[in-house]
């Protein structure tokens, strides 16, 4: 298949958006743009995919974009043999198709089903299944799985895994979009404006546990699966439990309720996965399998709830686990959340011989209002690089989308903890495309840089330079971001740099503000402002690109990068010198748990403990270095402060 012109199954924009009508014609409230369609070339010959456009539509007002749809490009044939791979990316697509970046590839067979749930309605689900001759992935190939449907691997010989294949669920975003599911799980609900009570479908969670959308004064509900999900804080009502123990429905978790538009984003349910084979399953020490609930997160004045896990059946002669397999409900996270918690997953693990269960979580999640725990609102991707060991980069927003490392990234020491470096040649991490990278409005993205060579223009990061967003290095040291509105990598465009060069093997901390409301781009590099230049656009335009971190549409990057932020706002000067502040060497600010810049703190805190058990309602340190000195003031006889 050669598409040499231009596949296009986009989305409608709203009224006053199309360029084929006049005028502009809308209720202020009522301006959503249409989700982009679907587009699969299927061929076991050379694809030539070429141009292909999904993005959703344009939003009005305080309508918002559409998502952007589907491409798959896939085998017509199943392989059979051997998946032995310890490099490069493999990806399971459940549409019907696996691929590894070596150029190997194969087709499922996708079928589908339905079960009943509770109360006598049917669920209708799919299952993607390819069949192997044995499967070995090593510590160092990087495995994604997307699409819709279940996963299931059907193996005659051993199955050994020692690298991560996960499933998740995500939170959702802006307030209004659906938390994803992993596949073959449900999303949650999503926003509807206006509401006073629970008087729309879309508010609830999907799947046969969904959690209750909004209801005036209670809140959200979280997802159930294997166990059943919380009401929350304010009692609202989670889902309702399914399935059996052995999993004989390959279903993954449902999603949490939503409340109105621009409040809290709640979690989709965790994916569901299979395993059989005819002989041994071994989940090796570096191995892992999850399928966990996304998180709900505190957004506006109202909270996310999380979505349930979701399912792991693994089926073998003898099965043995040094790894760890997870099916977690997702938390509701934020200083103030009341939402519900997603209740735990299923696990089986069916042998007629010997089983070696090992590390097993398939616990509920929880509401956690602990300020140790508070994340910025409006975080939508926290890349730390802390890990030190393993082929995922963690997402420490909270949001759950994690990278996986590509050939080879190494960590190393950091500004801050770990970092991870790139050899320049074809090392990166793969973000895909979630909708916390879509953003088309306010923006603030954050990161430390080391650049080790100038010889070429490299990405640092990089998703769609006409979309939204990449970000370049030039040969003369000067960092370049775009952003357009065609949403690929084309025009139109427009193009923003620092001014000023970045050095060769040292830290510089770069921050870009892009604030659409004030229609301009800044720079701030070691906390101050380095340039201000006027936006093009007044929206980005999202699009179905894969983002990647260390590589993009020119040479790969080469050098350190270390704690990546993603913000959905505008964030001014003190924010960016007391984070800079915060972050550099000889660090004379505080970081009091995770609050960004210089806190006042109070002058007591009360504490409660009892015999034999130490009291630390806080931990306070000094990033960079420094010394603290703590004292205690009106103990009665017997209590001491123990200052270490």
């Amino acid at each position: 298949v050669s598409n040499l012109g231009v596949l296009e199954a986009r989305g409608g924009d709203a009224a006053g958006q199309d360029e084929r009508e006049t005028g502009q014609r809308y209720r202020q409230s009522v301006g959503g743009g249409g989700g982009g369609g679907r587009v699969a070339i299927i061929s076991d010959g050379t694809v030539v995919k070429g141009s292909v456009n999904v993005n959703g539509g344009k939003g009005m007002a305080e309508g918002l974009p559409g998502l952007p749809g589907s491409v798959y490009v896939g085998p017509k044939s199943q392989v059979a043999g051997n998946l032995t791979f310890n490099s490069g990316t493999l990806t399971f697509d459940t549409g019907g198709s696996w691929s590894h970046s070596s150029g190997a590839k194969g087709a499922g067979m996708v079928t589908h089903h339905s079960f009943e749930g509770n109360g006598g309605a049917r669920y209708g689900y799919g299952i993607c299944t390819f069949s192997f001759d044995s499967v070995n992935l090593g510590s160092s190939v990087a495995v994604l799985v997307r699409g819709r449907n279940a996963l299931q691997l059907n193996v005659t010989g051993n199955v050994l895994i020692d690298t991560a294949i996960s499933l998740n669920g995500s939170s959702g975003s802006q307030g209004a979009y659906s938390g994803r599911s992993g596949p073959g799980g449900w999303d949650s609900g999503r926003a509807a404006d206006n509401v006073t009570s629970n008087e729309h479908p879309a508010l609830e969670g999907q799947g046969p546990g969904g959690g209750r959308g909004f209801e005036t004064g209670r809140s959200n509900g979280g997802g159930s699966y294997g166990g059943k999900g919380t009401g929350g804080l304010l009692g609202g009502t989670p889902g309702s439990t399914y399935g059996d123990e052995v999993i004989t429905y390959l279903v993954g978790g449902s999603g949490a309720g939503h409340a109105e538009g621009g409040t809290g984003n709640s979690g989709g349910g965790g994916g569901a996965i299979g395993i059989r084979s005819d002989a041994n399953i071994t989940i090796q020490a570096n191995g892992s399998i999850s399928a966990n609930g996304g998180h709900g997160l505190y957004v506006g004045d109202r909270s996310g709830a999380g979505g349930s896990g979701g399912a792991v059946r693994i089926e073998a002669a003898n099965i043995t686990n040094l790894g760890k397999i997870s099916a977690k409900g997702g938390d509701a996270l934020g200083g103030s959340s009341s939402g519900g918690a997603g209740g735990g997953g299923r696990v089986a693990l069916l042998a007629p011989g010997a089983v070696v269960q090992g590390s097993i979580d398939q616990a509920g999640g929880e509401t956690i209002r602990s300020t140790d725990l508070e994340r910025p609102l409006d975080l939508l991707l926290w890349y730390k690089f802390d890990e030190s060991i393993g082929t995922t980069a963690t997402d420490s927003s909270g949001n759950g989308h994690d990278g996986s490392l590509v050939s080879g990234p190494t960590w190393t020491q950091g500004k801050i903890g770990g970092a991870l470096s790139f050899d320049g040649t074809d090392d990166h991490v793969a973000l895909g495309n979630p909708p916390a990278l879509n953003v088309t409005g306010n923006e603030t993205i954050s990161m430390w840089l080391k650049p080790m060579s100038l010889n070429d223009r490299r990405n640092p990061y990089a998703k769609a330079y006409g979309g939204t967003g990449s970000f370049t290095l030039e040969t003369n040291g000067t960092l370049r971001y775009f952003y357009g509105t065609s949403g690929q990598n084309a025009q139109p465009y427009a193009s923003y740099t620092t001014g000023t060069p970045l050095g060769t093997n040292v830290w510089t901390n770069v921050v870009l503000v892009r604030d659409l409301d004030a229609m301009k781009v800044q720079y701030y590099v070691n906390g101050s402002l380095a340039n201000t230049q006027n936006a093009t656009y007044a929206s980005a335009t999202a699009g179905n690109l894969e983002a990647f971190i260390g590589k993009g549409y020119t040479s790969p990057f080469h050098g350190v990068i270390d704690e990546m932020t993603f913000t959905g706002s505008v964030r001014n000067d003190e924010w960016v010198k007391a984070t800079y502040e915060n972050q550099k060497a000889d660090s004379t600010y505080l970081s009091f748990s995770n609050f960004q810049g210089p806190p006042a703190f109070i002058g007591s805190t009360d504490v409660y403990g009892k015999v034999g058990e130490s009291m630390s309602p806080f931990n306070i340190s000094v990033i960079g270095g420094g010394v603290l000195s703590y004292s205690a003031v009106g103990v009665p006889p017997g209590v001491y402060l123990n200052a270490a």
